[in-house]
C-alpha cells in the first residue's frame, strides 16, 4: 500500500479530523458568530425582496394617485407627460384596442348625429383611451379623450385628418381637465376660449364624456 494511502488508515487519522469538525463547529455555534450569519441571512433577504419589487414595479407607469398641492400649470404638465406616455404606447402597440359603434340602440342622439364609431384603448382592465370618429360626410374632425382612474383629463377636437400617435401639437381645441372642471384650454395654431365661450364647450364636453361611458358599460 502507497505511503500516502497508509495515511489516511493510520490511528490518529480519524482523531484529526474529528478535532478539525469540533473547531469549526465550535467556531460557527459561538453565539457572537451566529448574530453575524443570522444578519447576514437577513441582509440577503432584504436584498432578493428589493430586487424583486423593482423587477414587479418595471414598465409604463401611467396612472398618478391625485394632483394634490400642484397648481393649474403643474397639473397640465402631468397631463400632457401622460398623453405622450399614451401615444407612445400606441405607436408600440401595447395598447388593446377594442371598437364600439354609436349609431346602433345603445348609443344616444348626440353622439349618433355626430360620430360614427369609438376606438376604446386599454393597458390592460384599465381604460385609458378614447377615440371618435366622425360619420361619413360629417367631415374629417375627431374627438379623443384620455382617461386617468377613470375619470377623463384630456381631451382634444382635431382638426383634418387624424395620425393616431402623431398628433400632437396638430391643429385642433386641447382641453385638460381636473377633478371634472376644464382648467386649461388652448386653439392650435393659436388662441384659447374666453369665458362665455369656455362654460359652452365645458357642457358640451361633460355631456359627450357622460353618453360616452354610458355606451361604453353598455357594450360591455
Amino acid at each position: 500500500m502507497p505511503r500516502e494511502i497508509k495515511k489516511i488508515f493510520q490511528s490518529g487519522a480519524p482523531k484529526r479530523r474529528t478535532s478539525f469538525y469540533s473547531k469549526i463547529k465550535n467556531s460557527v455555534m459561538k453565539p457572537k458568530n451566529i448574530i453575524l450569519i443570522l444578519g447576514l441571512m437577513i441582509f440577503c433577504l432584504m436584498i432578493f425582496s428589493c430586487k424583486t419589487a423593482n423587477k414587479e414595479n418595471t414598465g409604463t407607469k401611467t396612472d398618478t394617485a391625485t394632483y394634490t398641492g400642484m397648481n393649474d400649470e403643474q397639473i397640465v404638465a402631468k397631463i400632457s407627460e401622460f398623453r405622450q406616455q399614451g401615444e407612445a404606447m400606441i405607436r408600440d402597440s401595447k395598447f388593446t384596442k377594442k371598437e364600439i359603434g354609436l349609431q346602433g340602440e345603445n348609443t344616444t342622439p348626440n353622439l349618433k348625429k355626430k360620430w360614427e364609431k369609438a376606438d376604446l384603448y386599454y393597458d390592460g382592465d384599465k381604460l385609458k383611451r378614447i377615440q371618435l370618429y366622425p360619420r361619413k360626410n360629417y367631415g374629417e374632425d375627431t374627438q379623443e379623450f384620455y382617461v386617468q382612474n377613470g375619470n377623463v383629463v384630456f381631451a382634444f377636437l382635431q382638426k383634418g385628418e387624424k395620425h393616431e400617435g402623431r398628433d400632437m401639437g396638430e391643429d385642433g381645441i386641447e382641453v385638460y381637465f381636473n377633478n371634472g372642471k376644464i382648467i386649461k384650454t388652448i386653439i392650435r395654431p393659436t388662441g384659447s376660449l374666453d369665458d362665455n365661450a369656455l362654460k359652452i364647450y365645458e357642457a358640451v364636453l361633460a355631456g359627450e364624456v357622460r353618453d360616452i361611458f354610458d355606451v361604453i358599460k353598455k357594450a360591455k
